[in-house]
């Protein structure tokens, strides 16, 4: 919400001539897109709403040191962002004397998961979130592969929990690749009726699955609601043969 001196024209707000900043001269900084656009209101006002798009928004939250409370909230703008009734450029605000919030609403609202592929010759899970999330707080264990999307009432139904993973990018992103562990891999591959297809490949996840950058935990969707798969790969590559041991006592081969 931006408060001006006096009325302005509405529309002639440049949404990407203003930028958050973490405070004077600082090192943290988030220009805005012409993707956030305005809120409908009166097109003459000294007050202008500009709803942040999605990408505008995941993109101030991956700077860490950015817009987290009233300390490191800022906002310095270029001459002319807005113009008023009679067409006079608004004056700039430099980026070394930055406006500072004056009200602040803490984000309060879980990430959710939206969407998920697998590819199970790569052993890849990408993980899509509504919103940008801190990876290091993914708990993998809280994640559960299904092969239904109720697994109340199916017959027959498998799920798996999966034990850990690595986490790609380390930093915060709204989208995560996990490359599962092996034993995890052949796990899942051992259940014959799980992640097979689309059609049996769903998931679910407890709210202590992962946070966002403000500590929120994820809206969990529970066993009787699974989300299914996006794109799937299924295993197409033939098991090799690697290592085999002999027992001429038992006159037995394992491999």
């Amino acid at each position: 919400v931006l408060s001006f001196s006096e009325t302005v024209m509405r529309s002639s707000l440049v949404v990407s001539k203003i930028t958050i900043s973490s405070g004077p001269s600082a090192s943290y900084f988030y220009t805005l897109t012409q993707d956030s656009g305005l809120a409908s209101q009166p097109k003459y006002s000294p007050v202008v709403v500009v709803p942040l798009s999605t990408t505008d928004l995941n993109r101030v939250k991956q700077i860490v040191q950015l817009a987290t409370s009233m300390n490191n909230t800022y906002l310095y703008i270029q001459l002319g962002t807005v113009l008023d009734m009679s067409s006079n450029p608004s004056a700039a605000i430099l980026a070394s004397s930055p406006l500072q919030v004056l009200n602040y609403v803490q984000d309060l609202i879980p990430p959710a998961l939206i969407a998920f592929d697998l590819d199970m010759n790569s052993g890849i899970l990408t993980l899509y979130f509504f919103e940008t999330i801190n990876p290091t707080t993914i708990d993998m264990s809280q994640f559960v592969l299904q092969s239904s999307f109720n697994g109340s009432t199916a017959s027959p139904f498998a799920q798996f929990a999966f034990s850990g993973g690595f986490v790609m990018p380390g930093t915060p992103n709204p989208n995560v690749t996990v490359q599962l562990t092996v034993p995890d891999q052949n796990e899942v591959k051992r259940l014959a009726i799980l992640a097979t297809s689309t059609n049996t490949t769903f998931i679910h996840v407890a709210a202590a699955g992962v946070q966002d950058m403000n500590h929120n935990y994820i809206m969990p969707i529970t066993l009787d609601a699974g989300i299914q798969v996006n794109t799937f790969v299924p295993d197409t590559i033939p098991p090799q043969l690697i290592t085999f041991d002999l027992n001429l006592v038992t006159e037995q081969v394992i491999f």
